[in-house]
């Protein structure tokens, strides 16, 4: 009858599920990779040809097989996502079980950890090939990860604590490793529970690895270790949060190893150094090109640098110490004044006054 409707559409679908079987046409319209698209495309071609021996016109069973290869082909470029759904026996994230598509990769089927499950891993290399988002108050934990070849991002208040070393790239050389910290997710690495050892941070080694921190904070016991002579290159960018360590070391002198704060950065950087003034190996560390500001060299006067004692030394930008409140108090008549220099409004809930002179 020259025209496509309703009737031509059911008819295709029926010689789809009857040529890859039933349900195979829902199952494709909802992006679940069936045939190829060529596959499909030569099964357009046959249904075409069946189509016109019934005195269809050709140009309708064109139009039918043409729209249906051109959706499912759409479709079949969509990313598909992997939901971690805790069914399995146990709460691993190598476990396919515990997903609701597949095990997550890095080419094409990224995982989601909603809020409120706790994962974990038993192998080292449980984290390789895999790109997996923690979301909410999600959690990882496990041991000494060697993580090659995959993105994890801790966002939301998500949370991964590691016990022993955690590498970034350590194994697999030409492929790359990315730690992403965003909003208030925090990353602990910490010594091994069952004997103390570890407790480091790699980042590169025979890859590359690379370490993004928008927010939140990363706690290490041991070092950061950025590059290393294995022939990895390491980056971390800093963009706000903070990440406290006991000291840093830099392998790789190659010019895309580097800790790197972005231009305006707020987060801050404190090494622990056992409680030793940390300032002037800062200071080296800037020279030498292993500290940065967005991805350029940098002079130690673009940064402030300051000693806390036991606490360790802390290193940012400007924009990351705020000012501090300044308070004046007229000696005649006791009035007192609190000013902020700073845009950002700062919450009180009780200030004392003490004078050692008592007046």
């Amino acid at each position: 009858d020259s025209d496509v409707d309703r009737d031509d559409f059911v008819f295709y679908k029926e010689a789809y599920d009857a040529a890859l079987g039933d349900g195979a046409f829902a199952a494709m319209l909802q992006g679940v990779p069936e045939p190829s698209c060529l596959a499909l495309l030569l099964l357009s071609g046959i249904v075409l040809s069946w189509h016109c021996r019934k005195f269809v016109s050709a140009q309708a069973g064109m139009t039918i097989a043409i729209m249906t290869a051109l959706l499912w082909c759409g479709s079949s470029t969509t990313q598909a996502q992997t939901t971690f759904t805790d069914l399995g026996a146990d709460s691993e994230i190598d476990n396919a079980a515990n997903w609701d598509n597949g095990l997550p990769d890095n080419a094409g089927n990224p995982g989601t950890v909603p809020t409120g499950f706790a994962t974990t891993y038993g192998g080292n290399n449980d984290l390789d090939g895999k790109n997996i988002t923690w979301e909410g108050d999600s959690s990882l934990s496990g041991a000494n990860a060697r993580a090659d070849d995959g993105i994890l991002t801790f966002k939301g208040a998500s949370s991964w604590i590691n016990d022993g070393n955690l590498f970034l790239g350590r194994d697999t050389a030409d492929t790359s490793a990315t730690l992403n910290v965003v909003d208030s997710g925090t990353v602990n690495v910490i010594p091994r529970l069952t004997n103390g050892n570890g407790g480091r941070l790699g980042v590169g080694r025979v890859g590359d690895g690379f370490v993004n921190q928008s927010g939140g904070s990363v706690s290490v016991a041991l070092d950061i270790g950025i590059g290393a002579t294995n022939g990895g290159d390491g980056l971390y960018t800093l963009s706000g949060g903070t990440v406290t360590a006991e000291s840093l070391t830099f392998e790789n002198v190659a010019a895309t190893s580097a800790f790197d704060f972005t231009v305006g950065s707020t987060g801050l950087l404190t090494a622990r150094n056992g409680g030793d003034d940390y300032t002037a190996d800062f200071e080296t560390f800037i020279i030498d090109g292993d500290i940065t500001v967005g991805g350029a060299q940098a002079q130690v006067s673009d940064f402030v640098i300051k000693y806390g004692g036991v606490a360790g030394t802390t290193i940012g930008l400007p924009d990351a110490f705020p000012e501090p409140l300044t308070l004046m108090v007229n000696t005649s008549t006791g009035a007192v004044t609190l000013s902020n220099p700073e845009s950002t409004p700062v919450a009180i809930d009780y200030y004392e006054i003490r004078s050692a002179e008592g007046d």
